[in-house]
């Protein structure tokens, strides 16, 4: 936490939290730092869930309506603007790598992604999505990052994060994906690595 207010950070999109919905100890211990959270717990599975951490002056408006998906969590908050067309849609994702419990493909996990970007298309703000999606964009050549390029062409969205190591084995499996027009309003993304964790910090101009 004291990571977050040295970097000054605003909002926080958190991938892994192994929050539980009775973890009622934890969520009060976060925000006696200062800080809100909305937390998505994976439910009916040990680890995972994703969260995003942001200040008590920012209002986030969540979307308790996403729909849920097998191969990966998304949650959804809205930062309002004084229009419709300003406002930004923060999209946190965490798609869990393939297990013997969890045999979900990368295919089966693009398949997927493409119905959400298609209901994500129908809503309203900016989209800015970021996560961990376990495939390897260092790799361009392969088939599933050349798959999810194309995937996001599709939908006028852009794969922003450097390619830079993100995971200690190695690997950009850690990505922003958004608009040009929101690309234009950011500033560069620094990458940081404490304890085995690798952090992205990016800024983005919310005014215009």
């Amino acid at each position: 936490m004291e990571h977050l207010n040295d970097q000054k950070c605003d909002v926080c999109f958190v991938q892994e939290t192994f929050l539980k919905e009775a973890d009622s100890v934890k969520i009060q211990e976060i925000k006696s730092y200062g800080w809100e959270i909305l937390s998505n717990p994976r439910k009916h599975r040990g680890g995972g869930g994703i969260a995003f951490l942001y200040r008590p002056e920012i209002t986030l408006k969540v979307n308790e309506k996403v729909t849920k998906y097998k191969t990966f969590q998304v949650m959804e908050a809205l930062l309002q603007s004084e229009t419709e067309t300003d406002s930004i849609r923060f999209v946190n994702i965490y798609r869990p790598p393939y297990t013997k419990k969890a045999r979900y493909t990368e295919c089966m996990f693009l398949e997927e992604f493409e119905s959400y970007l298609d209901d994500l298309s129908t809503k309203t703000g900016i989209p800015l999505l970021m996560g961990d999606f376990n495939i390897h964009m260092e790799r361009p050549n392969d088939l599933y990052p050349m798959k999810l390029v194309r995937l996001l062409q599709d939908y006028d969205l852009y794969q922003i994060m450097p390619i830079v190591p993100t995971h200690e084995q190695g690997g950009t499996i850690d990505l922003i994906l958004s608009t040009e027009n929101l690309r234009s309003r950011m500033g560069p993304v620094s990458v940081t690595k404490k304890e085995k964790k690798y952090r992205l910090r990016l800024c983005v101009d919310t005014t215009a």
